[in-house]
């Protein structure tokens, strides 16, 4: 795996690594376990933008901590913290590693829904 290597949609942009995602997909698919609740779906993008209509301007880090709290009943923290452990070499807590990978979710699905228009990130010091 290439260390820039990103999901469908993903860009780099928000997600810094995405390795901990690609090795929890590997250890779901090592376990015959469905990968599916840990893709983005239809009805995350409703969600994302429904998110951003409802305060029209969100601070990002802010939207990140929603979706990641979206994304944590989504996650297998036995998986999660083995995933950090093969993917970066650390150990993390189950909780710490479940939260991590909720936030690469959710940092995936704001690039994604950015990548597609559905939502607009502005950078203040971009203009």
């Amino acid at each position: 795996m290439e260390n820039n290597e990103v999901p469908f949609f993903g860009d780099g942009t928000i997600v810094g690594s995405y390795k901990p995602l690609f090795e929890y997909w590997k250890l779901l698919k090592e376990k015959h376990l469905n990968i599916d609740s840990s893709l983005l779906r239809p009805d995350d993008f409703k969600y994302i933008k429904e998110l951003v209509e409802k305060h029209r301007r969100i601070m990002l880090q802010d939207l990140i901590s929603e979706l990641t709290k979206y994304f944590l009943n989504r996650i297998d923290c036995d998986l999660a913290k083995e995933a950090y452990r093969r993917a970066l070499g650390i150990e993390l807590s189950k909780e710490d590693a479940c939260k991590k990978l909720a936030e690469i979710l959710a940092g995936w699905l704001i690039e994604a829904a950015n990548n597609t228009g559905l939502l607009k990130l502005s950078i203040p010091w971009r203009k």
